[in-house]
């Protein structure tokens, strides 16, 4: 610190065309463009890049990043309202299960139908993704007793998705089916448990893997549904 006090003065004293000179020097990697090449070689965030790029040089550092924060919320948003929902299979006959579309030799378990949404569910898709399962689930082209769909990428769920997933519970209990929602998080297991509409509709909340959830499902198939 008493160095630093010491130097302070004589720093003040720099002539401002040698201290323009050290700025420079310092700044000169972080004017190369070549690490935003790397962005359009990975092919991700393009767009993201050149907002940034543009909102900097046109509103200055401090807006420019602002707006660049906005811009990237922005599309997050689009990207995870875009999101769909997929149909599980069980691969190599192990404990895995993976996306049909993806892996058409994974087999169907009968009678069971496994659902995924590819993300987290929230106010924005919600709706769109739950409609979705039930159209699968009315146009199944084997009968089925087992609707099982994997939360895994969803830690928590907003006040809409609870209210979406109330009138999906009913639903899907009108249609026949036994429901059961697999690999929840603790926040989201916490949230389902507290409404009425689980236990009336004969939902089944499990914190199991997919796997578990199937062995599960062909179990309760021989009671009462």
């Amino acid at each position: 610190l008493v160095i630093v006090l010491t130097v302070l003065p004589w720093i003040a004293l720099t002539p401002e065309p040698i201290l323009a000179a050290i700025v420079m020097h310092a700044l000169g990697r972080g004017l190369s463009l070549q690490p935003l090449g790397r962005y359009f070689i990975w092919r991700r965030d393009r767009v993201l890049v050149l907002c940034a790029v543009a909102a900097v040089l046109v509103l200055g550092i401090l807006d420019g990043l602002l707006v660049s924060v906005a811009i990237s919320v922005l599309l997050m948003l689009k990207q995870m309202s875009a999101a769909d929902i997929q149909v599980l299979g069980r691969i190599d006959g192990g404990h895995d299960f993976v996306d049909l579309q993806r892996h058409p030799t994974a087999m169907v378990e009968p009678g069971v139908l496994i659902l995924r949404p590819s993300e987290a569910l929230f106010f924005a898709n919600v709706e769109r993704i739950l409609g979705a399962a039930l159209h699968l689930i009315r146009h199944s082209d084997a009968p089925l007793h087992t609707v099982i769909i994997s939360l895994e990428e969803s830690p928590d769920l907003d006040g809409t998705s609870i209210e979406a997933m109330q009138e999906f519970f009913l639903r899907v209990h009108q249609e026949g089916k036994r429901l059961i929602l697999a690999r929840l998080k603790h926040e989201a297991l916490a949230a389902l448990e507290a409404l009425p509409e689980v236990t009336a509709n004969g939902v089944i909340l499990s914190g199991l893997s997919v796997d578990g959830a199937v062995q599960q499902a062909l179990k309760l198939n021989t009671g009462p549904l």
